[in-house]
């Protein structure tokens, strides 16, 4: 049989617990405990890294939806706004509310000089 090892018996031995402690994980079943604690150990590590990975994969997929939709959104707002702003359709609207062009010509010029801009600052006739 195997011999009581001194460093385990004696609680103020020679050896430390560190010493112990090593004597302890040189025996088989303690290996096969260590292991398998250790194989768990990373497993569930593994595991989490996994899940991690698969709720950033769902929420990128999300994320490029939401950028899809967003990008369709935008192009729609984009014809429209090109629509609404092309000068047909403003031409168009302005005669719906009754304003038509002004006859050619009829544009009325006004040239102010800067004798007549001062004095119409200082609240004076020009």
């Amino acid at each position: 049989m195997d011999t009581p090892d001194p460093t385990l018996d004696s609680p103020d031995g020679p050896g430390d617990w560190r010493m112990r402690a090593l004597a302890a994980l040189r025996r088989p079943l303690a290996l096969a405990i260590f292991g398998v604690a250790m194989i768990g150990l990373i497993a569930l590590l593994y595991l989490h890294q996994v899940a991690a990975l698969a709720a950033a994969n769902d929420r990128l997929a999300t994320l490029r939806a939401e950028q899809a939709r967003l990008e369709r959104q935008d192009a729609d707002q984009r014809a429209r706004l090109g629509a609404v702003t092309s000068p047909a359709y403003v031409d168009e609207r302005a005669r719906a509310l009754g304003l038509v062009p002004a006859p050619l010509g009829s544009a009325l010029i006004v040239s102010i000089n800067q004798a007549t801009l001062s004095a119409l600052r200082d609240g004076g006739q020009p």
